[in-house]
């Protein structure tokens, strides 16, 4: 299943992923394009929709689509395409939780962030127990948070400045991954790639060059080449709450927008303290805490596993 390649929860992708190139993936997605043909031919064959046949078979068609939409995705080659695949499953099973999961992704990876926090909403209203699902909400929402600001910003200095040029953009582009054209989930091989060429392209002593764009490319590279700054940086942990005031802004004490995602999202998780929790900020009550809730939550996953199986495909190739 596409979630065990994050069962820690936190990084997003593992190094059986990362050994495979783009070529092999393009070369899974044509098997697995072969094997859904053949699939569409059994249904046309048949003539009752209601046998249990008929539903396996969808069943198999639905996965495979989903199968071959996410090596599309992996290979970097057509995220259109890898997205018409991944809702080919969807129209054979609307609430293919999965395969949202799958379409969310794609979403982030063409920085549509208002789209992915939109499915990630859709699989929350399917299935609360999903594999790390308030950590894919909190990401989707804390890109999405910081686009709206920065294009709020940019909005209120319409009539100050001239039309931007690429370069201009470039070093005002508010998200890392964008600066340097990387998905999600990149590789270190495409960071590195994309690292190079961005930085080529823009070098001061070139004619297309730009100090305030190289400086920006420098920086998105830091950052996403450091792990804990990756981290932070997904998951918004300077980006304030929705309804932090001005005075909470200036402390930096919060409340931050984690807080108020785990509150929108899933507020059965707080316990309800009538006059607060006395011991909120016990320094070794919230470390055990983080710990549990942790534990919790790879228990989680691993049981929505064990409830959710792939299907039996028989001789069809299920390298992922």
């Amino acid at each position: 299943d596409e979630d065990e390649d994050n069962n820690d929860g936190q990084s997003y992708s593992n190094t059986h992923i990362n050994s495979i190139t783009a070529g092999q993936w393009l070369e899974v997605a044509e098997l697995f394009s072969l094997a859904s043909t053949k699939c569409y031919e059994s249904l046309r064959r048949r003539t009752s929709s209601s046998s249990p046949n008929i539903l396996h078979t969808k069943w198999i068609l639905a996965y495979i689509e989903l199968r071959t939409g996410i090596c599309l995705r992996l290979s970097r080659s057509n995220i259109y395409e890898a997205t018409q695949k991944i809702q080919n499953a969807l129209l054979i099973f609307p609430r293919y939780t999965s395969a949202l999961y799958e379409l969310a992704l794609c979403q982030l990876d063409g920085y549509n962030y208002d789209g992915a926090l939109f499915h990630f909403e859709q699989i929350l209203s399917y299935d609360r127990k999903f594999p790390y699902l308030n950590r894919w909400l909190l990401i989707a929402t804390s890109h999405a948070r910081r686009k709206a600001i920065s294009i709020r910003n940019h909005q209120s200095n319409d009539g100050k400045k001239e039309e931007e040029d690429d370069a201009s953009k470039l070093a005002n582009e508010p998200n890392h991954y964008a600066v340097l054209g990387v998905s999600l989930d990149f590789t270190p091989e495409e960071l590195k790639r994309a690292y190079r060429s961005a930085s080529l392209k823009y070098h001061p002593d070139k004619k297309t060059g730009s100090q305030d764009a190289f400086a920006r490319i420098a920086l998105a590279h830091s950052v996403l080449g450091n792990k804990e700054q990756r981290e932070e940086f997904d998951i918004g942990k300077s980006i304030p709450a929705s309804y932090a005031t001005q005075e909470d802004i200036k402390t930096g004490l919060g409340p931050f927008l984690a807080e108020e995602v785990e509150d929108n999202y899933f507020p059965e998780s707080k316990p309800f303290w009538p006059f607060g929790d006395p011991f909120e900020e016990n320094p070794s009550l919230k470390a055990r805490r983080s710990k549990l809730l942790n534990m919790a939550t790879i228990e989680k996953a691993e049981k929505w596993h064990q409830k959710h199986p792939p299907p039996d495909l028989g001789n069809i190739p299920t390298i992922l």
